[in-house]
């Protein structure tokens, strides 16, 4: 499969946004975690906020999860379709994640890197729960960003307070994404987007999907 490779430098602006007044999520209540890419010597710090669509379900169907030492962070987001025949998607994002978090920590190649690609195979062939879901994932590997994308999920990043890259997302229809599931009638990884992004010291990353965004920041 043909991976999208964006050198930043040579893309076009897309659109601005203020990361404080739009994203203004980010405080001290925030989950914040910070640590060093290998040899390459770059610090991300990486915090979650979940913005649930009401307060009578707070996991309603959203799951996301930061892999610290592993620099790794994805997201999934349950269809809510099945809730009309009784089935809470949201196990089966949250399913998705925590058997992402375990292919993320098993025992890495010599090169100890992660490949998106290969654990959300490993993730999704070993789910066992109905449902389906979005999906993405991320690494950072030195000054690139791996990832892999299933759905209507979408990272952002921003330079010097631009937006440089958007990533796609994968609609078949209007509120008719890409998903994964269990069964003919849904899709499998080899649908998946594979993008890898340049990124530089001091970029801020934003992952989004429907009621949980994650923020990414590289520094020195």
């Amino acid at each position: 499969m043909a991976i999208d490779r964006i050198d930043i430098d040579e893309t076009n602006v897309i659109d601005e946004i203020d990361i404080d007044e739009d994203l203004n999520f980010w405080d001290e209540s925030t989950n914040v975690s910070s640590f060093i890419n290998g040899n390459f010597k770059m610090k991300m710090v990486a915090g979650s906020f979940y913005i649930p669509k009401s307060n009578k379900a707070p996991l309603w169907e959203d799951a996301h999860f930061i892999c610290i030492e592993e620099e790794t962070i994805g997201v999934a987001d349950g269809i809510g379709g099945w809730a009309k025949k009784g089935i809470n998607s949201g196990e089966y994002s949250r399913q998705l994640v925590r058997n992402t978090e375990l292919s993320i920590h098993k025992p890495k190649d010599q090169r100890n890197q992660i490949y998106p690609m290969e654990v959300l195979n490993e993730a999704y062939f070993n789910m066992k729960c109905q449902g389906s879901s979005t999906a993405c994932i991320l690494t950072l590997t030195c000054d690139i960003v791996h990832a892999v994308n299933v759905g209507d999920n979408k990272f952002v990043v921003k330079r010097d307070g631009v937006i440089v890259y958007k990533s796609e997302i994968q609609q078949k229809g209007f509120n008719y994404p890409f998903r994964l599931g269990n069964g003919v009638k849904f899709d499998d990884p080899s649908v998946a987007q594979e993008i890898e992004v340049t990124v530089k010291i001091g970029d801020v990353l934003v992952m989004v999907q429907m009621d949980c965004s994650i923020m990414l920041t590289t520094l020195s």
